[in-house]
């Protein structure tokens, strides 16, 4: 029975790759590595490829999938630095950070299950424009509020959450100045259990449900901006007590829901990613990404747990076949009491 749940889990993750390279065209406009949050957040998932749906089991999990936050214990606060996002190009500075904290305040009684969230990410660019001394400011924000309820089903545990989210969105450039701001809210189910004695998790979410619209002010005509609605889902397992962890997601994107164009379905990248921890405080990790158009990008890290309740993790992202205009280097860390 083992061998046959093994075979089933592996033909999941097959499927999953298949699915992808069997999909149609290219992302929509505003979405993709172009973004300046393609990368997610949390060095741990950043360097799993992205691989993080059926996961979501740290600080940052309510960004990738709000059912996460049902299945934690305790308090944890954690955050990400990733410097010199664009520090190449045109002599301009940037870096992203966030602040993630999420918990689970009642751990018994009927209250038990529920899991609270909050996320701030921001991501700034700044420099100077011309020798006479025009100066370009960007800040990009996203605030999540996260609440998610587990509970159990026999053997199995299913966690269901919902994201609400605000964007912000300023840009001053010489004497000019303006801004974008939404609202978008995302929801997500994530499933815990066991085939054979074999740990295995599925999860899905709906990220910009419906789309999400954001509307500019301060520049001609006050234009609307919509973000795609995107799908993941995904499946991860781990083997040998812990020892190696596998993870895939696969995700599509639903555009065009809010103008006169006929709405598009694409699908938009495959990730993979392994985790091998030889021992309780060391972490290896590993991970691709297969976007559409054929481009793969890599992306390796470590995690270390020098004391019980702190870990510091680090991710590299490597440009080629990323779209990225250098090499990256994310930093996170995160607290919690159990």
């Amino acid at each position: 029975m083992r061998q046959i749940s093994a075979v089933l889990l592996s033909v999941l993750f097959v499927g999953l790759g298949v699915g992808f390279l069997a999909s149609g065209e290219g992302v929509p406009p505003g979405f993709g590595d172009g973004g300046a949050f393609s990368y997610g957040l949390g060095a741990p998932a950043i360097a799993l490829g992205g691989a993080f749906v059926a996961l979501a089991d740290d600080s940052s999990g309510s960004y990738w999938n709000p059912a996460g936050t049902g299945h934690m214990r305790g308090y944890h606060v954690g955050g990400m630095y990733v410097p010199g996002v664009m520090s190449d190009v045109l002599g301009l500075d940037a870096a992203f950070q966030s602040l993630s904290l999420s918990a689970t305040p009642v751990q018994t009684g009927s209250l038990s299950g529920l899991g609270i969230g909050l996320t701030w990410a921001n991501y700034t660019l700044s420099g100077t424009l011309d020798e006479q001394g025009g100066v370009l400011s960007d800040s990009d924000s996203r605030f999540l509020l996260s609440l998610s309820w587990a509970f159990g089903m026999g053997d199995w545990s299913l966690a269901t959450g919902a994201n609400v989210k605000y964007y912000k969105h300023t840009t001053r450039a010489g004497a000019m100045t303006a801004g974008a701001d939404g609202f978008g809210f995302d929801v997500g189910v994530l499933l815990h259990g066991s085939l054979a004695d074999i740990p295995v998790s599925f999860g899905f979410v709906s990220l910009d449900t419906l789309e999400t619209t954001l509307k500019w002010h301060g520049t001609p005509g006050e234009p609307l901006v919509y973000l795609p609605w995107v799908m993941k889902g995904g499946v991860s397992t781990s083997f040998f007590d812990g020892l190696l962890l596998l993870s895939s997601d696969l995700g599509y994107s639903i555009s065009h829901l809010h103008d006169n164009t006929s709405a598009r379905i694409s699908f938009d990248s495959f990730h993979l990613g392994i985790e091998v921890t030889p021992i309780t405080q060391f972490v290896l990790r590993g991970g691709v990404v297969l976007s559409l158009g054929g481009r793969i990008s890599l992306s390796a890290g470590v995690g270390l747990k020098p004391w019980e309740n702190i870990t510091i993790d680090y991710a590299y992202v490597h440009a080629q076949g990323g779209g990225l205009s250098t090499d990256k280097h994310v930093f996170s860390a995160e607290f919690s009491i159990p």
